[in-house]
């Protein structure tokens, strides 16, 4: 879920590279997986109890454009 509470998907898998543990959520309506790394500010609460994550996915297309205007 997001951060206002909205279901956005479920996690298809935890990955590793080598660069940290990688969130693989299956979105809700279907289509790729988006996949967002396990540490904040990507990952806010985890509750395992509840199986829940609140996940801020990062904003790719916003961060092209503050570094074109850098």
């Amino acid at each position: 879920m997001d951060e206002s509470g909205a279901v956005v998907g479920r996690v298809a898998g935890v990955e590793n590279y080598g660069a940290g543990d990688i969130l693989e959520i299956a979105p809700l309506g279907g289509g790729p997986t988006q996949l967002t790394p396990f540490r904040e500010p990507f990952v806010g609460e985890v509750d395992l109890a509840a199986r829940r994550v609140v996940v801020r996915p990062p904003d790719y297309e916003a961060g092209e454009d503050e570094a074109q205007d850098a």
